[in-house]
């Protein structure tokens, strides 16, 4: 008897689940393909690219994440790492347009190489080069 109250409720569970989500449970559980980062479209921008390397003068560097969509994402850490210079902050998080912003400076002439990486996982496709002269 117990077995059969047990198979009812679980059945009538199913049932109501089915119904009232009118499509297959995964589809609530999975995160979303709108909120997942794109690597190739979410981009870096940076302003000016050719500076002094006096350590005063700044290059504002935005980043830009969205998802495959192209719908900016808020609320993503971003890190930006450098071959060249220092960032301030290291790393940001996106508000409700997907921007976050960085400066970079510094002493040594070169060429900065600047990465970033949402969310300690995705690496976006697309580095920026900042000179230092």
């Amino acid at each position: 008897m117990l077995s059969l109250v047990a198979i009812f409720i679980l059945t009538f569970t199913l049932f109501t689940t089915l119904l009232v989500f009118k499509g297959p449970i995964a589809r609530f559980t999975r995160a979303s393909e709108e909120y997942n980062v794109s690597a190739d479209n979410s981009i870096l921008l940076g302003c000016p690219l050719i500076l002094k390397a006096d350590g005063l003068a700044n290059c504002t560097i935005y980043s830009f994440i969205t998802s495959k969509k192209g719908t900016p994402l808020a609320n993503k850490n971003v890190r930006l790492s450098t071959s060249l210079g220092l960032l301030t902050p290291p790393s940001a998080v996106t508000d409700n347009t997907g921007k976050a912003q960085f400066n970079l400076t510094s002493t040594t002439p070169g060429v900065a190489i600047v990465k970033a990486t949402v969310e300690d996982v995705t690496v976006l496709t697309h580095p920026i080069k900042i000179t230092f002269q």
